[in-house]
């Protein structure tokens, strides 16, 4: 049986991630930190790990490719996957809306909800690693004034919480794409792929990027992403990555078309080939 590490307890969005995908055939392994999502990798405490790395409202998870970045050579992307993200306010039995003026929650959660909060502008709102460590702090504090923000999920099995507002999300349409990842392997790629994630370094110079995607820009090629991140210790200069789509019978020339990226760029990672995901992949259910 897989053991599948996530951020948070049970309840956790990427916890749902795992047991949608995985059904009840998994371990559970739990993380307090993205960091240690990585580290079981490496370690081997962990076959498998979900990665939160965008969302439809609150964009990218910034921290997170920079994960990617540092353990490119040991971790591999194999499948993507959606999942739809329902906020709810929570709060313990005891409590209602009009008491509140503490609410706990990961920035995500602030960002997906800004609607919602702007009609309580009195609420100080207090930035937690990840719903599990909210909850617990509502729980361990047991004040009727204190809440969090989360899934539905994480009131089973306590008898101690309620929610006091639901569905206080942005939009609708709110969707965290994860990534599945595991240990990097020299196995062949399947043929079944049609997704890859990858970032580079440029010469700090007029149209190095403009010719870099120039060498992606294929009619077989789809780009989806490209987003940038500070190079540490530079002025200004800027590591970009990218996620683009193809047909699975053109992996091959995929392959080599990254070969040529490589020849023209100070450094390429590239993160995995996978299969990537589809929007409606998985819905809660009451």
């Amino acid at each position: 049986m897989q053991k599948v590490a996530f951020l948070g307890q049970n309840g956790s969005f990427s916890s749902l991630v795992a047991k949608k995908y995985f059904k009840d055939n998994f371990v559970p392994t739990s993380c307090s930190q993205a960091r240690d999502l990585f580290e079981a990798i490496v370690r081997g405490s962990a076959d498998i790990a979900i990665i939160p790395i965008e969302n439809t409202v609150g964009s990218s998870v910034l921290e997170h490719y920079d994960l990617f970045y540092d353990y490119e050579d040991k971790v591999e992307i194999f499948r993507e996957v959606y999942l739809a993200i329902e906020h709810q306010l929570i709060g313990l039995d005891t409590s209602s809306l009009e008491v509140i003026d503490t609410v706990y929650a990961h920035p995500q959660a602030f960002l997906q909800c800004s609607y919602f909060l702007q009609n309580y502008s009195h609420w100080n709102l207090k930035e937690m690693a990840n719903t599990s460590q909210a909850m617990q702090q509502v729980l361990e504090q047991n004040l009727a004034n204190i809440a969090l923000i989360g899934s539905k999920k994480i009131i089973n099995g306590s008898n101690n919480l309620k929610i006091l507002a639901s569905n206080i999300h942005n939009h609708k349409n709110n969707y965290t794409r994860f990534l599945l990842i595991c240990k990097k392997c020299q196995t062949q790629t399947s043929s079944r792929v049609d997704k890859c994630s990858i970032c580079f370094k440029l010469k700090h110079q007029p149209k190095s990027l403009l010719s870099a995607l120039q060498i992606i820009s294929q009619d077989y090629i789809n780009l989806t992403k490209i987003e940038s991140r500070p190079i540490p210790g530079t002025i200004f200069e800027y590591i970009f990555y990218v996620d683009f789509e193809f047909e699975p019978q053109r992996l091959r020339q995929v392959k080599l078309i990254l070969q040529e990226l490589r020849n023209n760029t100070i450094e390429l990672k590239n993160f995995g080939f996978y299969k990537k995901g589809r929007q409606n992949n998985y819905k809660l259910e009451n």
